[in-house]
């Protein structure tokens, strides 16, 4: 007996189908256009593992009402949560995209709805404790100068917050952050987000009102940030107190260690307009993505964002996680 219904294996049959593609044009392709490597082994074993793993996939679904079904190998099940995987990536990216398309409620609804049945795969028993399969890498074979060139997405040119002009704006965000996870990845490296929110910033404003904190207290804040984060990533202002930080080829606990160092510079600083020695303080919210991380950056920003809200409740905390998938 299967442990799957057939309606699954219809939804795992277009995830493997997906693969199959996404591998071909992603890897395979690149490896021959690039070396003319047409019979490398490893490259030309897994196509053909895949492609099995589909048509047993498809054998399944035509046999499940008689009950005749060809039996799906730890293998295959890696395969296909691979597959799975690769699908809610590729999908996600491709939702957010015609989400941001439309203001429409019921329309934003049912778009993302369509990656529910793929997301739900992810809690089968068997898919939930597949092996992840081993699967060659583009940086498997090519050097990083030929990598560079082979990535679709670039760094986007700096546009800088047009209020204080300090900071980076918050439509950088998400163009670095894809870049980032683009250069990131063939290295396996991972990259750190921050959010970080001043707190009490509404008692600054009605104690020494906004016009004061514009011009004298959020500039001193915002150098401060910019000069620790600068030829380390990007900072963007989101906000009136409100800022996100994209860090490279950085882990949890590198990011950790760089934020109290800003918490710490923090403490150090002076304002010409606070005279009873309460200044800002900042709650953090921080992950670290890996390069397996199925979240779009939006989702990423979402995550941190909940986790700052979290951290705020104590002030001057950093809340951190991990988003492994």
């Amino acid at each position: 007996m299967l442990d799957f219904t057939k309606n699954d294996l219809n939804h795992i049959r277009l995830c493997v189908k997906h693969f199959e593609r996404y591998y071909t044009s992603e890897l395979m392709n690149v490896v021959i256009s690039q070396l003319q490597l047409p019979n490398d082994d490893n490259v030309v074993t897994l196509f053909d593992k895949i492609i099995k793993t589909n048509r047993k996939i498809g054998s399944n679904i035509s046999g499940y009402d008689s009950g005749l079904f060809q039996e799906l190998t730890d293998e295959n099940i890696s395969i296909m949560a691979t597959a799975i995987k690769q699908k809610i990536r590729d999908l996600s990216i491709n939702i957010e995209e015609r989400i941001n398309k439309t203001a429409n409620p019921d329309a934003q609804e049912t778009i993302q709805q369509e990656i529910e049945p793929y997301k739900e795969l992810l809690k089968n028993e068997k898919i939930a404790s597949a092996k992840e399969f081993d699967i060659p890498q583009l940086s498997d074979y090519l050097n990083i100068e030929t990598l560079e060139k082979t990535l679709s997405s670039s760094l986007p040119e700096r546009i800088y917050d047009d209020k204080f002009h300090i900071l980076q704006s918050q439509g950088n965000y998400i163009g670095d952050l894809k870049y980032f996870r683009d250069v990131c990845c063939f290295r396996k490296n991972s990259i750190c987000v921050g959010y970080i929110d001043i707190d009490d910033f509404k008692e600054f404003n009605t104690k020494y009102t906004q016009a004061v904190v514009d011009r004298i207290i959020l500039p001193i804040f915002m150098n401060a940030l910019e000069s620790i984060v600068h030829l380390r990533g990007f900072a963007y202002r989101h906000g009136g107190d409100e800022y996100v930080v994209t860090l490279p080829n950085m882990k949890l606990d590198e990011g950790e260690h760089f934020f109290i160092n800003f918490q710490n510079t923090l403490e150090a600083l002076s304002y010409p307009c606070i005279t009873d020695g309460v200044i800002p303080s900042v709650s953090i919210g921080l992950v670290e993505i890996t390069s397996e991380c199925m979240l779009t950056e939006r989702e990423i920003l979402e995550r941190v964002c909940k986790l700052e809200n979290d951290a705020k409740q104590s002030k001057g905390c950093i809340n951190k996680d991990i988003l492994l998938v």
